[in-house]
């Protein structure tokens, strides 16, 4: 009666393997978008971690900021966009203008991604200064379909900002320029379409 414990054990587990596999072929697969024009809606908190060049105290500066991407993907697994947006930082509002490029990195209803932005963001501080400065923000992330064609992305990644000042000087007609390197950690969720 022992020996046959285990083939009865086997016979068992062939059957509803069988049977789950059959019941899981008679659910109609969904096709999630793979190609055609994208828009990618996002929120993006960056707290700040350090300045490279140490010109101003970073452990109080952070940004909020909303921006929206709109671009094609080619396939499954890779799309690219121009993005805008607008940053509200501690003491200036800037407007990036970026190439957005993200892979995906499987096929189906949940998938990791990888996202790189490169770009210009362009601004003024409280002062009225012109500021603006190169911008550089790579991210990784979870894409998960809630349905056919609409996406909800959640990110975390780094985001490098440099930010030169131009102070105009009225008195002795010159100008003067500075560069502040500053590092943030990025935090995105939102949805494509």
């Amino acid at each position: 009666m022992k020996t046959q414990r285990p083939r009865l054990l086997f016979v068992v587990l062939l059957v509803l393997s069988s049977i789950l596999k059959a019941q899981n072929d008679s659910i109609p697969k969904i096709s999630y978008k793979t190609h055609g024009y994208i828009n990618l809606d996002e929120l993006v908190y960056s707290p700040s971690y350090e300045n490279i060049n140490n010109e101003e105290p970073y452990f109080n500066e952070y940004s909020y900021g909303f921006r929206t991407v709109n671009g094609y993907q080619f396939n499954e697994y890779f799309s690219l966009g121009l993005g805008i947006g607008v940053d509200k930082y501690v003491k200036s509002i800037l407007f990036p203008v970026t190439i957005d490029a993200r892979t995906i990195l499987l096929k189906g209803k949940e998938s990791p991604y990888f996202s790189l932005n490169v770009g210009y963001s362009i601004g003024f501080n409280q002062a009225g200064n012109n500021i603006g400065g190169l911008l550089l923000n790579p991210s990784i992330g979870i894409k998960m379909f809630i349905s056919k064609r609409v996406a909800y992305y959640f990110g975390v990644g780094y985001k490098l900002r440099s930010q030169t000042n131009t102070s105009i000087d009225l008195l002795n007609y010159s100008n003067t320029y500075s560069t502040i390197y500053s590092k943030f950690l990025s935090i995105s969720t939102g949805f494509s379409f």
